[in-house]
């Protein structure tokens, strides 16, 4: 006898109208730093008192290049802005500053007032058994915007540390009296490396076609992002930043972030997945993100039982359903909030996550 499988398929449910008129500017510091580098950590003081005067518009990260941390996106990334280290892109808005320009450039921009779209998440999902990350990124536009506008996310890892020359910290600064990391050593070792980006979900400059080239001001979109973080980073420390960014041409003039946000609001899901997926048994799940009616054309028939659940796990619909292979049926939770909902079909201990 053939075994049941139960089927688990992400509904994302958009509002029609969000409250807000106005998007708050945050502003994005990348800064290019090395454990090689040795004037980067005044860099790293620059940054985090940075942060601590400004938390709720400031956000900060750490691409590492020519050490244990760097990775391909984020030296495409340097190639791409920076002509020495320690320096620091402003929501790219040119090429990268040095330091003692980074405080002022940031008032500057958060001087400017609101921006044209204001960036959340409906939902960051971690399942630590798969180290499966599932980031819906929102972007609300509160202005109209044009153009090759692109979402774009990066995974962020705290408190990292090693041994050797690709994690301890060259210190110029270790022999110069006030400074905060006077007689730490050169290298500072076992150094710990906060705010380092891992990796960018969308590459470098985002992924492409993910918004429309016309946006009018009022609407919505949602962008799924999945990764699977690897064995040697430390997933308690993770978070992640979601930004939308403007692409105008070749040059780094041409390139900005318009708005960001950071989040370390991981749920953690633990399921206990079967190997045996059968991708045959639904052909199609439209829309998705829906703004409440879902359609579902299957590619098995026969009765069983549906069942749809929040993130909470709260059972918000349960029914018979009698399966009829390639024609289509729906399912209606409009009255339901917005946010991440599971749809289940079946009632075995053998479980497949789609998406």
């Amino acid at each position: 006898m053939k075994k049941q499988l139960l089927f688990i398929l992400s509904i994302i449910l958009i509002g029609t109208s969000l409250m807000a008129q106005s998007s708050p500017a945050k502003v994005l510091i990348e800064e290019h730093t090395g454990a090689w580098c040795g004037y980067c950590p005044d860099g790293h003081v620059i940054l985090d008192q940075l942060l601590a005067n400004n938390p709720t518009n400031t956000i900060g990260v750490m691409v590492h290049n020519g050490d244990g941390m760097d990775f391909g996106y984020g030296n495409s990334l340097s190639a791409f802005y920076v002509t020495g280290f320690p320096q620091g892109t402003i929501n790219r808005r040119s090429a990268a500053i040095s330091r003692n320009l980074w405080v002022s450039t940031t008032a500057n921009i958060l001087a400017q007032g609101p921006t044209s779209v204001t960036v959340s998440f409906d939902s960051v999902l971690y399942n630590p058994s798969l180290r499966k990350l599932n980031v819906y990124m929102k972007a609300y536009f509160t202005g109209n915007e044009a153009g090759d506008i692109r979402f774009n996310g990066i995974l962020v890892e705290d408190a990292i540390t090693g041994t050797g020359p690709n994690y301890d910290q060259s210190n110029y600064f270790n022999t110069t009296s006030n400074h905060p990391m006077y007689g730490l050593g050169n290298p500072i070792v076992g150094y710990v490396h906060d705010k380092v980006a891992r990796t960018y979900f969308g590459g470098p400059f985002g992924t492409l076609n993910s918004l429309p080239t016309t946006i009018t001001a009022g609407s919505t979109y949602i962008k799924h992002y999945t990764f699977t973080v690897p064995a040697t980073y430390d997933d308690t420390e993770l978070s992640v930043i979601g930004m939308v960014s403007r692409v105008a041409g070749a040059t780094a003039d041409d390139r900005e972030i318009i708005n960001s946000e950071v989040t370390d609001a991981i749920t953690i899901i633990n399921y206990a997945v079967g190997m045996e997926e059968d991708e045959a048994t639904f052909n199609a799940i439209y829309p998705n993100p829906t703004q409440g009616i879902v359609n579902i054309t299957p590619a098995v028939s026969g009765k069983q039982q549906l069942s749809v659940t929040n993130i909470l796990g709260e059972l918000v619909m349960s029914k018979e359903v009698n399966l009829v292979s390639g024609t289509p049926f729906s399912i209606d939770i409009t009255a339901q909030p917005v946010g991440i909902y599971l749809l289940r079909i079946g009632n075995s201990s053998e479980r497949i996550i789609k998406e």
